[in-house]
Parts: C-alpha cells; sequence; structure tokens
C-alpha cells in the first residue's frame, strides 16, 4: 500500500483498514484472487434512506462501503497505479529541476543570512530580502531628498 494522506481519513482509519482487510481472509472482494497486500477501496454505497454515497468520502465507514481489493481491482476503479506513477514523475522532475539550478548556482530562492552555517532559522525567502533592501533604499533615497531640499533650503535662504 503506498502512502496515504490520513488528513482525509478519520482517526481510527488505520484500524478500520486493518479489520476490512483480515474480514476478507487475504482474498479480494472482487476477483476472489489470493493476494498478500489488500487495499481498502470506498465504493460510495447509498445510504439506507435512499441518499447517494460518496466514494469521496472517507469518514464513511460502513461495512457495506469498503471493500478489500487487490491493487489490480483498485487501479481499475480508480486508476491507483497512473495516480501513483504522475506524483513519482513530478518529484522526479522537481528533484531534476533542484540538481539543476544547484549545478548552476541559481538557488532554490532561499539566500542565507551572513557568514553562519545554513540552519532553518537562518534561511530567509529571497523575496523577503529583496523587499527590506527596496524599502532600506527607499528610505535612503527619502532622506537624500529631504537633504537636497534641507540644503538647497538653506543655500536658497542664503
Amino acid at each position: 500500500m503506498g502512502k496515504i494522506d490520513f488528513t482525509k481519513y478519520p482517526r481510527n482509519w488505520k484500524r478500520v483498514s486493518q479489520i476490512i482487510r483480515s474480514l476478507a481472509g487475504g482474498r479480494c472482494e472482487w476477483c476472489g484472487n489470493p493476494c498478500d497486500s489488500l487495499e481498502v477501496h470506498h465504493i460510495g454505497t447509498p445510504w439506507a434512506d435512499g441518499r447517494p454515497g460518496n466514494h469521496c468520502d472517507k469518514h464513511d465507514l460502513r461495512r457495506e462501503n469498503l471493500a478489500a481489493i487487490c491493487f489490480t481491482c483498485h487501479d481499475q476503479a480508480e486508476h491507483v497505479g497512473a495516480i501513483r506513477r504522475k506524483k513519482r514523475d513530478q518529484k522526479k522532475r522537481r528533484r531534476a529541476r533542484l540538481e539543476a539550478h544547484q549545478a548552476l548556482g541559481i538557488g532554490t530562492g532561499l539566500m542565507p543570512l551572513g557568514n553562519t552555517p545554513t540552519r532553518p532559522s537562518t534561511i530567509v525567502p529571497f523575496m523577503v530580502i529583496l523587499r527590506a533592501v527596496r524599502f532600506h533604499m527607499e528610505v535612503q533615497r527619502t532622506q537624500a531628498h529631504e537633504r537636497r531640499t534641507v540644503d538647497s533650503t538653506l543655500i536658497y535662504v542664503g
């Protein structure tokens, strides 16, 4: 079973998933083939009062809404393999882009402050530094303008 974003699931999901898989007895509930690693699938079974079910509702833990199925059946139901391949490819592209930037010396948009070793506490986003530099330049420009105004006023008056 791949990595699961457990923030979408109820707190007791691991236990519920374990129970559903043990009830299946090591066989896929859809194709009947024996399987070592069953995955629990939310079917989206309608409710008893006639309301439609939703397979995306991960908090619906009714037994009739959950099925322990093999990866092949899960892939047919939700294209799980394609989703996992897409995520894996995205990570590879991000890693390759990061390595290319580091090889060119471009960086990641983060800059270490001062001569201290790069620790999370001393790394800030480049845009924050850019804003601070622009603000400092604006203050200097304003102060220089005020000095010129004062100087010209003194010269003009004098």
